[in-house]
């Protein structure tokens, strides 16, 4: 495995890592909607 495989590697995950992030932040803003 080279070197920039792995770099390719982490930066799907990052970006999975990203997108999962963003879902949360939206789904804890829908929850305050809900409260308010």
């Amino acid at each position: 495995v080279t070197f920039l495989a792995i770099l390719e590697l982490m930066k799907r995950k990052l970006v999975e890592i990203e997108q999962v992030a963003s879902f949360a932040d939206l789904y804890v803003l829908g929850k305050g909607e809900e409260q308010s």
